[in-house]
């Protein structure tokens, strides 16, 4: 159970990190972002 609530707080501070790196126009942020968003993805499910 713990470790189900923790994935999901670590997607929601990865998606902020997304949406403030977007705000900042931070092309390379974003991409980053999306690949540790990827990689979270394949090793969480």
């Amino acid at each position: 159970m713990g470790k189900k609530i923790n994935k999901y707080v670590q997607l929601i501070f990865t998606i902020l990190l997304v949406v403030l790196a977007a705000w900042n126009h931070n092309i390379t942020a974003v991409m980053l972002a999306a690949v540790s968003i990827l990689l979270t993805v394949r090793y969480n499910v």
